[in-house]
Parts: C-alpha cells; structure tokens; sequence
C-alpha cells in the first residue's frame, strides 16, 4: 500500500490537502453555522445544475462505469469499481444505522433556524453522516487516479470527487463533516480493493491509456 501511495503522491498530496482544509474549517465553525457559511451563495442556474450533478455520486455512475470498463475489457478497473462500491457502501449504512446524525434539515427545525431553501430539500434517509454519495465518487476517483498511467489526471479525479462533496452539502442533504467522513471511508476502502486484487486474486492489472 505504502508504494501505491507513493506512486499515486499527486493524487494523495491533494487529498491530505483537502482533509486538513475541512478540518480546519469545521473546527473553526460548528455544524450550524458551517453549513449556513457555505450556503450563503445560491442562484438558480446554479442550484439547477448541482441538483442533476449531484447525482454523480449517486452509485449508479459508478456501476455504469464498471459496465463501460468490462466492454472494454477492462477487467481490473472494472472489478475493483465495483468491490470498492459495494464495501464501502455497506460500511456507511453501517455507520448510519450506528450512529444518529441528524441532515441539516432536521437539524435546523430542531433548532428553530430560518433558512431560506429548506422546503426544498428532500432528506433521503434519516441519518446524516457519513455521505454515501461523497462516499462513493472518492471511491471511484482513488480507483481511476491509482490505475491511470498519467498521474496528473489524478487532480481531475480529486476534483470531481470534491465538487460531488460540496454538492451534497449545496443541495442541503449534508454537513461537511458528513462528506469529510464519507471520503475517508471512499479513499480507504479504494486502497484496500486495490491492494486485495493486486495481492490475492491475481487480477491482471489494465492500466488506462
């Protein structure tokens, strides 16, 4: 694992980045008003979007990703896709049905806070945290960016998985506790399938082009 790391630093250093950045934020602000900071700008085209976007992470990308690797006889990618999605999508409904964390939307009623977009969010589930959609696209990111030959389009993969994190918290179905949870969890597990079908199941490594 510690090779893969060290091959994949780009990638890796980003995403250290990234982590140190959400902590430092959600230390500096608790839960209530991070979430509020981080929702102070909406406008329509871009809530349009971020509403569709947002669903990136939503699994189904990610298994039809795994069917456009298998028609392209990449097996490895592939399988380790869809390992790393189905694991850590069972370790977070773990979690939630482990733990109660409020979604921002229970939480602000709770609290008696205004907020301007709240009737329209749609909780999906009641337990917030970690997020299964941030969950999923770093999972999918850490595959792409460890098997690809050009490490620099592992900042795109990290980007993307970023963008889907800050997406869920936009659309109003997380804290950025719940996202920084849920990437953990996607990048951990991505290096634990990876490393598994490199060392037990012998699956022939296809690196992308």
């Amino acid at each position: 694992m510690k090779k893969t790391i060290a091959d994949n630093c780009i990638f890796f250093t980003g995403y250290i980045v990234f982590v140190l950045c959400v902590v430092v934020f959600i230390t500096a602000y608790n839960k209530v008003d991070g979430f509020l900071l981080l929702n102070n700008f909406h406008c329509k085209p871009l809530t349009a979007f971020l509403n569709i976007y947002t669903n990136a992470g939503d699994g189904v990308f990610s298994l039809a990703l795994v069917l456009l690797f298998f028609l392209f006889k990449n097996r490895s990618i592939a399988i380790q896709i869809l390992l790393s999605f189905l694991l850590s999508g069972a370790i977070v409904q773990i979690i939630k049905h482990s733990y109660t964390m409020l979604r921002p939307k229970a939480l602000l009623l709770q609290e008696h806070i205004s907020y301007s977009l709240i009737d329209t969010i749609q909780l999906a589930g009641n337990n917030s945290f970690p997020s299964g959609h941030a969950t999923s696209a770093f999972a999918l990111a850490t595959i792409l960016a460890i098997n690809i030959k050009n490490k620099w389009w592992g900042l795109l993969f990290l980007l993307f998985a970023i963008s889907i994190a800050y997406s869920r918290v936009y659309v109003g179905d997380h804290f950025p506790v719940d996202t920084l949870g849920g990437s953990m969890v996607g990048v951990l597990t991505a290096l634990l399938i990876h490393q598994l079908t490199l060392n037990r199941f012998y699956i022939k490594r296809q690196n992308l082009q």
